[in-house]
Protein backbone atom coordinates (compact mmCIF):
# COMPACT_ATOMS: atom_id res chain seq x y z
CA UNK A 1 0.00 0.00 0.00
CA UNK A 2 1.47 3.65 -0.98
CA UNK A 3 2.56 5.71 1.89
CA UNK A 4 0.56 8.30 1.29
CA UNK A 5 -2.43 6.30 1.14
CA UNK A 6 -1.87 5.14 4.30
CA UNK A 7 -1.22 8.70 5.90
CA UNK A 8 -4.17 10.47 4.39
CA UNK A 9 -7.00 9.15 6.08
CA UNK A 10 -10.53 10.01 6.01
CA UNK A 11 -12.10 10.11 9.78
CA UNK A 12 -15.42 10.19 10.60
CA UNK A 13 -16.16 13.10 13.76
CA UNK A 14 -18.30 11.91 16.57
CA UNK A 15 -20.30 15.73 17.05
CA UNK A 16 -22.41 14.80 20.19
CA UNK A 17 -20.61 17.42 22.30
CA UNK A 18 -20.69 20.14 19.32
CA UNK A 19 -23.76 22.88 19.55
CA UNK A 20 -26.73 22.70 16.89
CA UNK A 21 -26.85 25.59 14.29
CA UNK A 22 -30.17 26.64 13.60
CA UNK A 23 -31.71 28.47 11.27
CA UNK A 24 -35.25 30.30 11.72
CA UNK A 25 -36.55 31.28 8.42
CA UNK A 26 -38.94 34.10 9.06
CA UNK A 27 -41.36 34.71 5.90
CA UNK A 28 -44.17 36.77 6.89
CA UNK A 29 -46.11 39.36 9.51
CA UNK A 30 -50.01 39.03 8.69
CA UNK A 31 -52.94 41.22 9.94
CA UNK A 32 -50.47 43.99 11.18
CA UNK A 33 -51.97 47.02 9.06
CA UNK A 34 -51.39 49.99 10.72
CA UNK A 35 -50.64 49.01 14.20
CA UNK A 36 -47.23 49.60 13.39
CA UNK A 37 -45.91 52.85 12.28
CA UNK A 38 -43.89 53.63 9.08
CA UNK A 39 -40.38 52.34 9.26
CA UNK A 40 -37.83 49.92 9.16
CA UNK A 41 -37.71 46.48 11.30
CA UNK A 42 -35.34 43.53 12.20
CA UNK A 43 -36.22 40.54 13.75
CA UNK A 44 -33.40 39.21 16.75
CA UNK A 45 -33.63 35.47 17.45
CA UNK A 46 -32.35 34.52 21.16
CA UNK A 47 -31.77 31.53 22.59
CA UNK A 48 -32.83 31.56 26.69
CA UNK A 49 -32.90 28.52 28.91
CA UNK A 50 -36.71 28.40 30.14
CA UNK A 51 -38.86 31.03 28.98
CA UNK A 52 -38.73 34.47 31.32
CA UNK A 53 -35.63 33.42 32.25
CA UNK A 54 -32.34 34.54 30.69
CA UNK A 55 -30.18 34.21 27.33
CA UNK A 56 -27.52 31.79 27.03
CA UNK A 57 -24.42 33.15 25.93
CA UNK A 58 -21.68 31.28 24.11
CA UNK A 59 -17.94 32.07 24.65
CA UNK A 60 -16.47 31.60 21.09
CA UNK A 61 -19.70 32.06 19.23
CA UNK A 62 -21.15 35.06 21.05
CA UNK A 63 -24.65 35.89 21.97
CA UNK A 64 -26.27 34.28 18.65
CA UNK A 65 -23.21 32.85 16.48
CA UNK A 66 -22.50 36.41 15.21
CA UNK A 67 -18.82 35.15 15.90
CA UNK A 68 -18.30 32.83 13.62
CA UNK A 69 -20.52 34.06 10.57
CA UNK A 70 -24.47 32.96 12.05
CA UNK A 71 -26.25 36.23 12.34
CA UNK A 72 -28.58 36.60 14.85
CA UNK A 73 -30.27 39.85 13.51
CA UNK A 74 -32.09 39.71 9.78
CA UNK A 75 -31.98 42.59 7.29
CA UNK A 76 -34.20 45.81 7.76
CA UNK A 77 -37.23 45.42 6.28
CA UNK A 78 -39.65 48.43 5.07
CA UNK A 79 -43.36 48.14 6.60
CA UNK A 80 -45.15 51.44 5.81
CA UNK A 81 -48.02 51.46 8.31
CA UNK A 82 -51.25 51.62 5.91
CA UNK A 83 -54.34 50.22 7.40
CA UNK A 84 -54.20 48.06 3.91
CA UNK A 85 -50.97 47.04 4.12
CA UNK A 86 -52.22 43.73 5.49
CA UNK A 87 -49.23 41.39 5.31
CA UNK A 88 -45.27 42.70 5.43
CA UNK A 89 -43.77 40.08 3.47
CA UNK A 90 -40.20 39.41 5.55
CA UNK A 91 -38.11 36.30 3.90
CA UNK A 92 -35.16 36.81 6.09
CA UNK A 93 -33.01 34.63 8.13
CA UNK A 94 -31.76 34.49 11.31
CA UNK A 95 -29.51 32.16 13.00
CA UNK A 96 -28.99 31.20 17.02
CA UNK A 97 -26.63 27.92 18.30
CA UNK A 98 -28.14 25.07 20.41
CA UNK A 99 -26.37 23.14 22.92
CA UNK A 100 -25.38 19.91 21.82
CA UNK A 101 -27.56 16.82 21.91
CA UNK A 102 -26.79 15.86 24.88
CA UNK A 103 -26.44 18.62 26.55
CA UNK A 104 -30.43 20.69 25.67
CA UNK A 105 -32.98 20.80 28.15
CA UNK A 106 -36.37 20.41 27.74
CA UNK A 107 -36.75 23.95 28.85
CA UNK A 108 -34.90 25.53 26.68
CA UNK A 109 -36.90 28.66 24.48
CA UNK A 110 -36.12 30.56 21.12
CA UNK A 111 -37.46 34.46 21.64
CA UNK A 112 -37.98 36.17 18.67
CA UNK A 113 -38.06 40.78 19.33
CA UNK A 114 -39.18 42.59 16.57
CA UNK A 115 -36.73 45.85 16.72
CA UNK A 116 -37.86 49.48 14.89
CA UNK A 117 -34.42 50.74 13.67
CA UNK A 118 -34.91 54.57 14.85
CA UNK A 119 -33.22 57.87 13.12
CA UNK A 120 -31.22 60.50 14.77
CA UNK A 121 -34.37 61.56 16.63
CA UNK A 122 -35.04 58.57 18.41
CA UNK A 123 -33.27 54.84 19.10
CA UNK A 124 -34.16 51.29 18.24
CA UNK A 125 -36.87 50.03 19.98
CA UNK A 126 -38.04 46.72 20.83
CA UNK A 127 -42.14 46.73 19.28
CA UNK A 128 -43.47 43.11 19.77
CA UNK A 129 -41.79 39.85 20.69
CA UNK A 130 -42.61 36.03 20.92
CA UNK A 131 -41.39 32.92 22.11
CA UNK A 132 -41.13 29.41 21.18
CA UNK A 133 -39.78 26.24 22.63
CA UNK A 134 -36.41 24.89 20.92
CA UNK A 135 -37.00 21.27 22.53
CA UNK A 136 -40.30 19.28 21.60
CA UNK A 137 -41.73 16.96 23.78
CA UNK A 138 -38.67 13.89 22.81
CA UNK A 139 -36.49 16.24 23.61
CA UNK A 140 -35.53 16.88 20.14
CA UNK A 141 -34.96 19.96 17.98
CA UNK A 142 -37.88 21.44 17.32
CA UNK A 143 -38.07 22.14 13.24
CA UNK A 144 -40.89 22.67 10.94
CA UNK A 145 -43.27 25.36 10.02
CA UNK A 146 -44.98 27.52 12.58
CA UNK A 147 -47.30 30.32 13.29
CA UNK A 148 -46.55 32.67 16.23
CA UNK A 149 -48.36 35.15 18.07
CA UNK A 150 -46.79 38.39 18.33
CA UNK A 151 -47.49 40.52 21.19
CA UNK A 152 -46.68 44.29 21.82
CA UNK A 153 -43.71 45.66 23.91
CA UNK A 154 -40.49 44.48 24.91
CA UNK A 155 -40.36 41.10 26.22
CA UNK A 156 -41.89 40.42 29.92
CA UNK A 157 -40.04 38.15 32.25
CA UNK A 158 -43.30 37.75 34.29
CA UNK A 159 -44.50 35.66 31.30
CA UNK A 160 -42.66 32.49 32.67
CA UNK A 161 -45.13 30.03 31.25
CA UNK A 162 -45.99 29.07 28.12
CA UNK A 163 -49.97 29.21 29.29
CA UNK A 164 -49.57 32.53 30.84
CA UNK A 165 -48.24 33.82 27.40
CA UNK A 166 -51.17 32.53 25.83
CA UNK A 167 -53.92 33.71 28.14
CA UNK A 168 -52.02 37.08 28.37
CA UNK A 169 -53.69 37.99 24.56
CA UNK A 170 -56.73 35.71 24.94
CA UNK A 171 -57.57 37.78 27.79
CA UNK A 172 -57.14 41.04 26.27
CA UNK A 173 -56.83 41.43 22.76
CA UNK A 174 -54.97 44.45 23.23
CA UNK A 175 -51.73 43.29 23.43
CA UNK A 176 -52.00 41.09 20.26
CA UNK A 177 -50.00 43.13 17.44
CA UNK A 178 -49.94 40.39 14.55
CA UNK A 179 -48.94 36.90 13.48
CA UNK A 180 -45.84 35.76 12.39
CA UNK A 181 -44.83 32.75 10.38
CA UNK A 182 -41.20 30.76 10.53
CA UNK A 183 -39.69 27.51 9.60
CA UNK A 184 -37.00 26.44 11.49
CA UNK A 185 -34.24 24.58 10.49
CA UNK A 186 -31.04 22.65 11.34
CA UNK A 187 -28.06 24.17 9.67
CA UNK A 188 -24.75 21.73 9.26
CA UNK A 189 -22.27 22.32 11.71
CA UNK A 190 -19.70 23.49 9.81
CA UNK A 191 -18.01 26.75 11.09
CA UNK A 192 -16.33 29.16 9.42
CA UNK A 193 -13.49 30.65 10.90
CA UNK A 194 -11.03 34.24 10.64
CA UNK A 195 -8.74 32.50 8.34
CA UNK A 196 -11.67 31.30 5.96
CA UNK A 197 -11.20 27.97 6.91
CA UNK A 198 -13.92 25.64 7.05
CA UNK A 199 -14.14 22.67 9.72
CA UNK A 200 -16.97 19.92 7.81
CA UNK A 201 -19.00 18.05 10.52
CA UNK A 202 -19.17 14.97 8.29
CA UNK A 203 -14.92 14.50 8.04
CA UNK A 204 -11.66 15.47 8.48
CA UNK A 205 -8.65 14.60 6.13
CA UNK A 206 -5.60 14.36 8.09
CA UNK A 207 -2.21 13.20 7.76
CA UNK A 208 -2.62 11.44 11.06
CA UNK A 209 -0.87 8.17 10.63
CA UNK A 210 1.80 9.78 9.37
CA UNK A 211 2.37 11.85 12.51
CA UNK A 212 1.37 8.99 15.05
CA UNK A 213 3.52 6.13 13.57
CA UNK A 214 6.39 8.26 11.86
CA UNK A 215 5.90 6.10 8.77
CA UNK A 216 7.65 8.09 5.96
CA UNK A 217 7.64 6.71 1.78
CA UNK A 218 11.54 5.52 1.91
CA UNK A 219 11.18 3.41 5.53
CA UNK A 220 8.12 1.71 4.07
CA UNK A 221 9.99 0.98 0.86
CA UNK A 222 13.16 0.07 3.11
CA UNK A 223 10.93 -2.01 5.35
CA UNK A 224 9.53 -4.01 2.05
CA UNK A 225 13.16 -4.48 0.89
CA UNK A 226 14.07 -6.39 4.19
CA UNK A 227 11.13 -8.12 4.35
CA UNK A 228 11.71 -9.61 0.70
CA UNK A 229 15.18 -10.30 1.41
CA UNK A 230 14.60 -12.20 4.26
CA UNK A 231 11.88 -14.40 2.40
CA UNK A 232 14.31 -14.71 -0.54
CA UNK A 233 16.83 -16.07 2.07
CA UNK A 234 14.70 -18.65 3.55
CA UNK A 235 13.95 -20.16 0.25
CA UNK A 236 17.30 -21.18 -0.73
CA UNK A 237 17.84 -22.62 2.77
CA UNK A 238 14.74 -24.87 2.10
CA UNK A 239 15.58 -25.63 -1.17
CA UNK A 240 19.18 -27.02 0.06
CA UNK A 241 18.42 -28.45 2.92
CA UNK A 242 15.77 -30.48 0.70
CA UNK A 243 18.32 -31.43 -1.78
CA UNK A 244 20.71 -32.05 0.79
CA UNK A 245 18.26 -34.70 3.04
CA UNK A 246 17.88 -35.84 -0.94
CA UNK A 247 21.52 -36.60 -1.53
CA UNK A 248 21.74 -38.79 1.83
CA UNK A 249 19.36 -40.87 1.55
CA UNK A 250 20.18 -41.95 -2.25
CA UNK A 251 23.94 -43.07 -1.04
CA UNK A 252 21.92 -44.73 2.00
CA UNK A 253 20.02 -46.64 -0.25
Amino acid sequence: QDADELSYNVFQVKWDRVPQPIAIDIKLMRAVRDRLPNGRYVFLVTLYDRIGGSPLFWTEAGLNGSSVGLPGATDPVRHKGRYYDVDTPVYKTAHTICPSQRDIKPTLTYVLEVFQLGTGKWPDRVVAWTVLPAVDIQCHYTVGKYRLPLLRGPVDPDLDLYSRFENSYTNDLDRWLCNVYVEIRLESKELLTGNNTLLSNQEIVMDYTAQLLQVRRGEWLNREDEEGGGEGSEGSEGSEGSEGREGSEGRSE
